[in-house]
């Protein structure tokens, strides 16, 4: 029998991803947590105007495309919120802390 052990597999893993959603009737909005980005998708899917507004009142404007996908980079590190308008209505979410 061999007394060699095994090499241990690093365990400083990747923090899972986190998904928020938000709903407003009509729209929704789906926002993954990654490390590095937000990833989102709005509902029903559609181009809109996504902006992106921290507690200092800094606002950051990305575009969805035509299926609602947008990625804000990077993760804003103080609480936020997003608003974003399309042709069926207006969302503005809650303020969280990422």
């Amino acid at each position: 029998m061999d007394d060699e052990q095994s090499p241990v597999v690093g365990t400083g893993a990747l923090p899972e991803p986190r998904v928020l959603v938000f709903s407003s009737s009509p729209l929704s909005m789906e926002l993954e947590v990654l490390p590095d980005q937000l990833v989102g998708q709005l509902l029903p899917p559609s181009a809109a105007d996504v902006v992106v507004e921290v507690e200092s009142g800094a606002c950051t404007h990305v575009r969805s495309d035509v299926h609602g996908y947008f990625v804000v980079t990077p993760v804003p590190s103080s609480p936020l919120r997003l608003r974003c308008d399309t042709a069926t209505g207006r969302l503005v979410t809650d303020w969280v802390s990422l």
